[in-house]
Parts: C-alpha cells; structure tokens; sequence
C-alpha cells in the first residue's frame, strides 16, 4: 500500500474517523511505512460504510477489522502488516473476579477455546452473522460442538 500510494497513482484510502484522528491510528501508519497520504485521497467514512465501499471501487485501500466477516464475503484481502504497526486482537476470555477467585481453574477450561479462535476462524464466524443473517449466539453454539467443546 506505501509503494503504491508513494509512486502517485490514484486511488483513495477510506478510514473511519477514530483512525483519522489519533496518534497512533493513520499518522503512525505512515511513519512506520514512510509515505504521506495526501489529503484529497483520504477519504473519512463510518466504519460499516468502508467495507462496501472498498468492495464497490470508490476506496482503493480501506480500513478495516481484519476479523470481520464481510472481508470474505465482499472478495476483499487483508494486507500484511509487515512491520508490524498494528496491534492483532485476539480472543481472549474474561471472567468476573468472583468467579475466578472461587474457580481459577476457569482459564484452563477456557484456553483450548481461545488458541482455536485465531483471526481466519474469528473471520469466518463473524461471516456467519454478518453475511450468512444467522445469530451470533447460533454460530457459537454450532462451532463449539463441531469443534468437541460442547455436546450438540
């Protein structure tokens, strides 16, 4: 994406506002990879609106939630962060206090869960919902039984 926005040929970068404006959001990215997106090809819309718009031409490049359904769904690609600037979120379980205080044995429950949900797995979950129209709690249930982690 540098290379290319560098050398000049066109196309927009869409980017939700939160990104635009922090420090650490599209500033940071074009310090770590050393370009400078000029203003007219920045294009500030709703998170949501960003997904159909990369997938529909109006933004070359988009910025998006690498876990997010719609990315296969639309026939859209993750670039890899080579460098890596961006933080990868990861599923991680959380318990309230009271409960892991009496049970700490909890996370040890837990953990085959959290390794088998890596981003390409959380992906396709979320596609489920996002595209597929089926509810989160339906997609959870049904991929924690085809995985062995519940009885079906």
């Amino acid at each position: 994406m540098a290379a290319y926005v560098r050398s000049g040929q066109p196309g927009d970068v869409c980017v939700e506002t939160e990104y635009a404006s922090r420090a650490d959001g599209l500033a940071g990215l074009q310090r770590a990879y050393g370009f400078e997106l000029p203003g007219e090809r920045r294009k500030t819309l709703d998170q949501g609106v960003i997904f159909q718009s990369t997938a529909d031409g109006v933004c070359l490049f988009g910025e998006v939630a690498a876990t997010d359904g719609r990315i296969p769904a639309l026939g859209l690609k993750v670039l890899t962060d080579d460098r890596g600037y961006h933080i990868t979120y990861s599923a991680v379980p959380v318990f309230r206090a009271d409960v892991f205080d009496r049970a700490p044995q909890v996370a040890d429950l837990f953990a085959p869960i959290t390794a088998a949900l890596d981003q390409q797995t959380v992906q396709q979950l979320n596609g489920r919902v996002s595209a597929g129209g089926q509810s989160p709690r339906d997609v959870a249930r049904a991929w924690l039984a085809e995985r062995g982690f519940i009885g079906s």
